[in-house]
């Protein structure tokens, strides 16, 4: 998938909270006043059959948020990868986030997985799941 063009919302939140964050929302979830769907890791949830479930964490805004987005940077972080991310320098220009492995031998001045965004956040959700995306294919 190209995800240069996907834009930000819940959508690609939980793109990144299934692919990235290796989360995934549960379908046992009840509702009620100010309850949300609950998070399990998703190898739990292929048997998932609690009976009393009780919501753990809301679905952030991963895409939007900037303070959100810095928990994808974290989670690509514990997956061995680094960030760089630059700031438009003149009005109207993108946001950019690229994710390389520290793995990598070699730098060619750009990073991998490079992506626009209208912002910070999406750019680091975009870059991201293009990472993610590589090591899945």
């Amino acid at each position: 998938m190209n995800y240069s063009e996907m834009p930000a919302g819940r959508k690609m939140d939980a793109a990144v909270a299934e692919k990235v964050m290796e989360r995934e929302i549960c379908d046992k979830w009840i509702t009620g006043p100010g309850l949300h769907a609950v998070w399990v890791p998703v190898s739990y949830t292929k048997r998932c059959d609690h009976d009393n479930c009780v919501p753990q964490q809301h679905v952030p805004q991963f895409s939007t948020d900037v303070s959100a987005a810095f928990q994808v940077v974290e989670q690509m972080w514990k997956k061995g990868y680094w960030l760089e991310l630059k700031s438009p320098f003149f009005e109207g220009e993108s946001w950019w986030a690229g994710f390389t492995p520290r793995s990598c031998s070699g730098w060619n001045g750009e990073p991998d997985h490079n992506m626009p965004g209208e912002g910070a956040a999406v750019a680091i959700c975009r870059s991201a799941l293009s990472a993610m995306a590589e090591l899945e294919a």
